[in-house]
């Protein structure tokens, strides 16, 4: 007999829209976007960040999170605009959607059910179609970040977000967050201040008679991903404790990578069990392709710092072959990142427009086909998203990203990476792996990955 599916009740307290708390001054109502954002795709990435109970029975001031809002917004006041097209936006102070509800359980009612994994798109609204892209309508027409805060009878809260990433990026995202949790904190020490314009300086904007061309060189910007509805897709999680990632450095460690970062050697891991679970129901032809995003902060000079505002990103491309080890594969990685720091950030700042546009050719091309074999990592480890305290305590779980009131991507072989921090005193790497059924079967009864990865769902 089926489990009947736990049902939460999430209602909706109130509906509205956040301004800044003070208005944007004249000579900042118009902000021309960088020569990366104007290429950048406008779509949501949609997010929850999950906030164990604190001691006791207080519930979160929302009248106060709602304030830290507005005061946010008026150091961020791009956000708090609209986008007039794909190169300007008019910070008029339009505001944000904040959704307040409440839920009839617990948090734990919910995380400790079976079906979670279905829940989860409940704690975060379902727009009116004119204010997420649905890819139809006017960029004009959408909002740059919407909040709902879900308040669970025990104290819990889950606080469900939209971005627009053509304005954001995860390190930008997390820096909000930074800034928003501080206020609401009252820590004024904490505050990081958001630098919209060294992004602009680096990359200024590029001419509108180069929109030809970028149509043509760059088929990412239609964001065309293919689904194929004769393919069963499963999203699951799994975590990677502090422990479980010490020991899978010691095994990536190598002579040539004598010393890896936790996010290679986890992502080095995960994509060798990954294509041994493919191997095991098919045989492959194509050699298998890794996609991720790198952050070039660092790498541009002068170096820009954290608090620069953006999609200040560039996406490295590892290649496997038949047969290579843990090792091999973090090396391969090691490689992409080294060659898209050096090389790629190089022809940016040296070619531009026409060279950014290339590189987002390149992996529309990849994307495009999706074949099998190819992966798509997106990691906000370490973004500051885990550290946005407002009062209530850090995030313990972050999910992402969250489509259509569920966890489930519209394509295979999609992993996302996360910080958590477990109630138990425990933390590390959170992974969203997105398979077709049959590999992800073989992948969770693989003995040799869950030596190292724990089930969410467990």
């Amino acid at each position: 007999m089926e489990t009947p599916l736990f049902e939460p009740d999430v209602k909706i307290i109130s509906t509205e829209t956040v301004k800044p708390s003070t208005p944007t001054p004249p000579h900042l109502r118009t902000f021309n976007l960088s020569m990366i954002d104007q290429i950048s795709v406008a779509i949501h990435v949609s997010s929850l960040l999950f906030y164990n109970p604190t001691s006791g029975t207080q519930r979160p001031d929302i009248t106060g999170l709602k304030l830290a809002l507005s005061q946010t917004l008026a150091h961020f006041y791009p956000l708090a605009g609209r986008c007039k097209d794909d190169s300007t936006i008019v910070c008029n102070d339009e505001g944000i959607p904040f959704i307040e509800a409440h839920v009839n359980c617990s948090l734990s009612a919910v995380l400790s059910s079976p079906q979670k994994l279905e829940l989860l798109g409940k704690f975060q609204f379902c727009p009116p179609k004119d204010i997420l892209s649905t890819g139809k309508e006017h960029i004009s027409e959408l909002v740059h970040l919407a909040f709902q805060v879900n308040v669970f009878r025990c104290g819990g809260v889950v606080i469900g977000c939209y971005m627009l990433h053509k304005i954001l990026d995860g390190t930008s995202f997390g820096l909000f967050f930074r800034h928003w949790s501080a206020l609401a904190r009252k820590n004024y020490d904490d505050l990081i201040q958001p630098d919209f314009d060294s992004t602009v300086v680096v990359f200024p904007p590029y001419h509108p008679e180069q929109r030809e061309k970028e149509e043509t060189v760059n088929p990412a910007k239609k964001y065309n991903i293919p689904t194929n509805d004769s393919l069963k897709i499963v999203g699951k999680g799994f975590t990677f404790s502090d422990v479980a990632l010490s020991r899978l450095k010691a095994m990536a460690a190598s002579k040539h990578i004598p010393n890896p970062t936790r996010f290679e050697s986890v992502l080095g891991f995960i994509w060798e069990q990954c294509l041994a679970a493919e191997s095991t129901i098919s045989n492959r032809t194509e050699v298998p392709v890794l996609l991720f995003a790198a952050d070039i902060r660092k790498r541009v000079g002068p170096p820009l710092s954290e608090s620069s505002i953006g999609n200040l990103v560039a996406n490295p491309i590892a290649f496997g072959k038949t047969g290579l080890n843990l090792p091999e594969l973090v090396a391969e990685i090691h490689g992409a990142i080294v060659k898209v720091k050096d090389e790629t950030v190089r022809e940016f700042l040296v070619g531009g427009a026409e060279a950014i546009l290339a590189h987002q050719g390149q992996i529309g091309g990849h994307l495009a086909g999706y074949k099998k074999g190819t992966y798509f990592v997106s990691s906000w480890c370490r973004n500051g998203l885990s550290e946005a305290d407002f009062g209530f305590g850090k995030p313990s779980w972050i999910v992402f990203p969250v489509t259509d009131g569920k966890i489930i991507r519209p394509h295979r072989n999609f992993i996302s990476l996360t910080d958590y921090n477990d109630p138990d005193g425990t933390s590390g790497i959170a992974a969203w792996i997105y398979m077709e059924t049959k590999e992800m079967q073989v992948l969770e009864s693989n003995q040799e990955f869950l030596a190292f990865a724990s089930q969410w769902e467990e």
